[in-house]
């Protein structure tokens, strides 16, 4: 559901000049990193290629206290690109300081056939924040 909103927001000028009186954009970015240490990641065979992170990302404040931030992250080598995934947290303020929320992370090895399972992870928590919102 929350994957077919974005869809419609991104791809919809209307809906998006409609929207843009109840939503607003917090944070639009690009990360670009280059690992210093890869160790452990079951989801790349050949962990030396692993050098580069790539991720896009958008955050939304949303009506009634809600928020939705999502990122489209990615994994590269000097060649191509090895990993792609997913990963959002939607959650609602309801006092000043606290989240509740409910965080999803869902990948793709690009290079891998015998994969079965694609990485993925759900959780709900709280977050008390100290400085800050």
């Amino acid at each position: 559901m929350v994957r077919i909103i974005t869809l419609l927001i991104l791809s919809s000028p209307a809906l998006a000049k409609d929207l843009s009186k109840h939503v607003e954009v917090k944070r639009l970015f690009i990360e670009a990193e280059k690992r210093t240490m890869v160790n452990r990641e079951y989801f790349l065979v050949d962990r030396e290629a692993a050098r580069y992170d790539l991720n896009l990302g958008l955050d939304l404040e949303l009506p009634a206290s809600f928020y939705y931030n999502n990122m489209v992250t990615s994994t590269t080598d000097d060649n191509q690109f090895r990993f792609v995934g997913y990963r959002f947290e939607v959650g609602v303020r309801p006092f000043s300081g606290i989240d509740l929320y409910f965080q999803h992370f869902s990948g793709h090895a690009l290079d891998q056939m015998y994969i079965e399972d694609f990485p993925q992870r759900n959780k709900i928590g709280i977050r008390f924040n100290i400085i800050g919102e």
